[in-house]
């Protein structure tokens, strides 16, 4: 369980210790420069002092810049500007988004 910076969309807030199934929306482009490719293979969505980081393995590389990202818990569509760098469906990236909307799916979630 993490705790995020982020905006909820959902009718009512979760509660602490809840487990939701949740999409994850990041609102604004991605840029290459701004990303780290990493050789660790660590997929995963991570706060540390109040700093988001989105880690996973690429899996599409579309035309348009969009990446679709393996983040362990699911896939993430990253929308990505500038300059791309030498990169390949399978290698791991990392990037700090500025602001994440969460939307809850409704699947699922266990709470009180």
């Amino acid at each position: 369980m993490i705790a995020l910076n982020s905006t909820w969309q959902g009718e009512s807030g979760a509660k602490a210790g809840w487990a939701l199934d949740v999409e994850l929306e990041i609102a604004d482009p991605v840029p290459w420069g701004s990303v780290v490719i990493i050789q660790c293979g660590v997929a995963e969505v991570s706060e540390s002092s109040g700093v988001l980081t989105v880690s996973g393995q690429i899996k599409a590389l579309e035309a348009d810049d969009v990446v679709a990202l393996d983040v362990r818990l699911g896939i993430i569509l990253v929308e990505m500007v500038g300059q791309r760098p030498t990169i390949r469906i399978g290698d791991f990236i990392s990037f700090a988004p500025r602001d994440v909307t969460i939307y809850p799916t409704g699947i699922w979630s266990s709470g009180e």
